[in-house]
């Protein structure tokens, strides 16, 4: 099966572009937030680093850092833009450039 039709609506999901790495991707049950499973995590992980003021020495951090390093490789491995989701998620990756828009 080629790539392209993996992609075709069957009526099993909504096929978007997420709005942070730019990749194409199903609806998975997230409310429609418009972001794929991996980015989707990221986020969640990048709000528990923020909720709980932890900074770049703590356990905390580093365990949740490897974590998302995890979905980054998925990320890239699909086709999505690395860069624009480190760009979104300042408090895991702290000074990173300004995000780009993902493409549409």
């Amino acid at each position: 099966m080629n790539r392209r039709a993996r992609f075709h609506n069957r009526g099993n999901g909504v096929v978007f572009n997420c709005a942070c790495c730019g990749r194409r991707a199903r609806e998975v049950d997230q409310g429609g937030n418009g972001t794929c499973q991996e980015c989707f995590e990221i986020a969640g992980l990048d709000n528990y680093i923020n909720d709980n003021g932890y900074t770049t020495d703590t356990p905390e951090y580093k365990t949740t850092l490897k974590e998302c390093e995890g979905y980054l490789k998925t990320i890239e491995k699909r086709g999505g833009k690395v860069e624009n989701v480190k760009g979104w998620n300042g408090f895991i990756w702290p000074g990173r450039p300004p995000k780009e828009e993902a493409v549409a």
